[in-house]
């Protein structure tokens, strides 16, 4: 649900580089949010991403991606350069988290752990 994941998702073409990538609405899905939370890794400060048993969190997510996806547009192509480097997208991530923290205020979306979960 969240609008900067799904456009994220949609702009890395992502669901063409693997035939069985699930985009799951973690709305939908608060046990595996639960499970998610009890392990550290909290929704609504990053994407996760897992694969196999591994899983990837916040700038790990973008890194992966920027590595991974084609970069057949000029956008691809700029995320790439800046995010395929895991210092780098360390650095900037944050900035993005607290673009869409400012935007759910604005817009009055309810942040998932804390509408849903005591934490």
């Amino acid at each position: 649900e969240c609008p900067f994941c799904n456009n994220y998702i949609k702009l890395q073409k992502f669901k063409l580089t693997f035939k069985n990538f699930k985009l799951l609405n973690a709305r939908e899905n608060l046990e595996l949010v639960k499970l998610y939370l009890d392990k550290g890794y909290n929704v609504d400060k990053g994407m996760i991403l897992r694969i196999d048993d591994k899983i990837l969190f916040a700038d790990e997510v973008v890194w992966y991606m920027s590595k991974i996806t084609t970069r057949d547009t000029l956008f691809l192509k700029f995320q790439s350069v800046i995010f395929k480097n895991l210092f780098i997208s360390k650095l900037i991530y944050p900035i993005l988290k607290f673009g869409r923290f400012i935007f759910f205020k604005i817009t009055f979306k309810k942040f998932i752990v804390n509408k849903y979960f005591k934490w």
